[in-house]
C-alpha cells in the first residue's frame, strides 16, 4: 500500500517528487509531498508578500537581489549559529536565501525548475 501511494505522489507531482508520511496502525498515510517546484512557488508568493519580488521585476534588480544575498553570505560564519535558525550556521542559512532567491526567480519566469536542473547537470556531466 505504501509502495502504490508513493508511486502516484511520484507520478503526480514528478519524479523528483518525495513522500513524507506515517504509519497509522496497519494504512500508511501520505501527509506531504515535497517538490522543488512548490517550493519555489511558496518562495514566490512569500517574497510577494514581503515585497522582495514583483512581475515585473527587470534582469538588473534580479541580478542586485542574488547579489544581496551573496555578499550576506560572504559575511556569514561558518561555525556561529544562526539567530533564526540555530539548528544551522549562518552561513548555511544565507547559502539557503541564496537559494531562495533563485527558485524565485526561477519561478517568476515560468521555469519548471526540476526539468531545468536536470538538463544543466546532465550537460554539466559532458564538460570535462
Amino acid at each position: 500500500m505504501k509502495d502504490k501511494i508513493i508511486n502516484e505522489a511520484r507520478r503526480a507531482c514528478g519524479s523528483g517528487a518525495r513522500a513524507i508520511g506515517f504509519e497509522l496502525g496497519a494504512e500508511w498515510v501520505l501527509t506531504q509531498i515535497l517538490h522543488i517546484n512548490d517550493l519555489a512557488r511558496q518562495a514566490f508568493d512569500t517574497a510577494i508578500i514581503r515585497g522582495k519580488t514583483n512581475k515585473d521585476l527587470s534582469h538588473n534588480d534580479t541580478f542586485f537581489g542574488i547579489l544581496e544575498e551573496l555578499k550576506e553570505f560572504r559575511q556569514a560564519s561558518e561555525v556561529t549559529k544562526s539567530e533564526h535558525l540555530p539548528e544551522y550556521t549562518e552561513a548555511q542559512e544565507e547559502l539557503a536565501d541564496v537559494l531562495i532567491c533563485c527558485l524565485t526567480e526561477l519561478h517568476r519566469r515560468g521555469t519548471n525548475i526540476e526539468e531545468i536542473l536536470k538538463a544543466k547537470i546532465d550537460f554539466n556531466k559532458t564538460i570535462v
